[in-house]
């Protein structure tokens, strides 16, 4: 550390620098000496795990970092399917060797600019959680968005999403939102995104986050 006298406290009795406990009066490089610790409070801070370029391939993600996060974000940018279609999100408790396919429940809501399709997406039984749906191959119908996976980690619960995305239907703009949840307590240690009942993307880039102390 930078100084015997360590951020902000003086004499024999200087409290532990730990997250959630550096109390005191601090210089800029002190700060920046405890985040480099990751001892500087934070909450919610974003974490970077892994970003994957998607090239005619399912986005896997096995590398999660449960035992430290109990909050993940995935975001999707410019994402293209190779048929008009929608897409998806499915689990898995071994690493990825192999991702769950019942037990999904959903619920969203989709609907386009021009005032038609506005309808509820829903269902208890299909073979993942739906986050966006009905997007065309139309060259500029690509779709992003963002996708929250809460309680991977923890073998009690059951695995929850919320998601919203923005794309095109051919030459109109739409929209989709909603929640799901895997209703399976376990601990989840991979996911799995890709579109309709999981085939691969034509190309999109998928990133993935970890959110701390959430």
């Amino acid at each position: 550390m930078s100084k015997s006298n360590k951020y902000g406290y003086v004499g024999v009795d200087i409290p532990s620098q730990n997250f959630g406990s550096n109390k005191g009066v601090f210089d800029p490089a002190e700060i920046n000496e405890l985040v480099a610790d990751n001892k500087w409070t934070q909450y919610g801070q974003l974490e970077h795990i892994e970003t994957q370029t998607i090239s005619s391939a399912l986005a896997n993600f096995t590398t999660l970092n449960e035992n430290i996060y109990n909050v993940h974000l995935f975001t999707l940018t410019d994402m293209v399917v190779t048929t008009q279609t929608e897409f998806g999100i499915r689990v898995s408790d071994d690493n990825g060797t192999t991702y769950e396919t019942t037990t999904y429940q959903f619920a969203n809501q989709r609907g386009f600019a021009g005032g038609s399709g506005f309808a509820e997406r829903k269902s208890t039984s299909q073979t993942s959680i739906r986050l966006g749906g009905d997007i065309t191959t139309a060259s500029n119908s690509v779709l992003n968005g963002y996708v929250y996976v809460y309680n991977a980690g923890d073998s009690t619960k059951y695995t929850f999403t919320t998601s919203h995305c923005t794309f095109t239907y051919g030459s109109e703009y739409g929209m989709e939102f909603g929640s799901g949840v895997y209703g399976t307590a376990s601990t989840i240690n991979a996911l799995q995104i890709g579109q309709g009942i999981l085939s691969a993307f034509s190309s999109g880039t998928i990133s993935l986050y970890g959110i701390r102390y959430s």
